[in-house]
C-alpha cells in the first residue's frame, strides 16, 4: 500500500510540472489525454498492489478477433 501511495505522489508532483507547461503552450486537450492516461496508469498500478487480477490485453484482443476469424473461414478467404 505504501507503494501504490509512494507512486500516486509521484505522479502528482510530475503532473503538477508537466499539466500546466501543456496548458500555457495552448495544448489543452493533450493536458486532457496526458491526465487520462497517467490515472488509468495509477489505477493499474493500486489495483495490482491491492493483488487484484488485472486484465491481460491478450485476452481482449482474441475475444474480438476469434469471431472475425470463424467468420472469415466460413467465407473461405482464409485457410486454416
Amino acid at each position: 500500500m505504501v507503494l501504490g501511495i509512494c507512486i500516486l505522489a509521484i505522479s502528482i508532483f510530475f503532473a503538477s510540472i508537466e499539466v500546466p507547461k501543456l496548458r500555457s503552450k495552448g495544448a489543452k486537450g493533450n493536458a486532457a489525454v496526458y491526465l487520462i492516461f497517467l490515472g488509468l496508469g495509477n489505477l493499474l498500478v493500486m489495483l495490482r498492489v491491492l493483488g487484484q487480477p488485472i486484465p491481460n490485453p491478450g485476452d481482449w484482443i482474441s475475444l474480438i478477433m476469434q469471431p472475425i476469424t470463424k467468420l472469415l473461414l466460413a467465407m473461405d478467404l482464409i485457410k486454416a
